[in-house]
């Protein structure tokens, strides 16, 4: 997991050239187009955004995915995950194992507080096993489409720390 950056948009790109569904609201023409409407994207709705990084089947270690997200309270360590986008090539296991080493990595210092749609709610209840998430609830009326699970992460446990 890394800060994305500007040499990351290259497999954002590849995976809009491959239909990915979240990027399907950016139209462009060329590569340089996109970079150009993805930054513009990004900016209007984003204020964070983080590369996950795996070995997919066959390949070296590189990005499978990108988490956004936005602070919505000045002076808390609160992150709103807005979007999470897969590529193409990530596996099952690498889309688990990169969104649990966020979840894990991020908690040490932040909040993180998600939305997941209905047909996401069972990848992320299982990432709650690993124990760096919870359900926190359900949301309602605030999406078209219907109620919302929310999910939080946990704080980590630290060993002979008392309170």
């Amino acid at each position: 997991m890394r800060l994305t950056d500007a040499d990351d948009v290259k497999y954002i790109y590849a995976a809009w050239r491959l239909g990915q569904d979240v990027l399907k609201v950016i139209e462009a023409k060329d590569s340089e187009d996109f970079t150009e409407r993805f930054a513009e994207h990004v900016a209007a709705r984003y204020q964070v955004a983080y590369t996950l990084v795996a070995s997919p089947p066959g390949k070296d270690v590189m990005p499978v995915g990108v988490v956004f997200g936005i602070k919505p309270f000045y002076g808390f360590n609160v992150l709103w995950i807005g979007d999470f986008i897969w590529f193409p090539w990530a596996s099952s296991r690498n889309k688990l194992e990169a969104a649990v080493h966020f979840f894990n990595q991020m908690r040490k210092d932040h909040t993180i507080l998600g939305f997941s749609q209905p047909n996401e709610i069972p990848f992320f209840a299982h990432i709650c096993r690993y124990g760096v998430l919870r359900r926190a609830g359900t949301l309602f009326d605030l999406f078209e489409e219907g109620p919302r699970a929310i999910f939080q992460t946990r704080k980590p446990y630290i060993a002979g720390a008392t309170k």
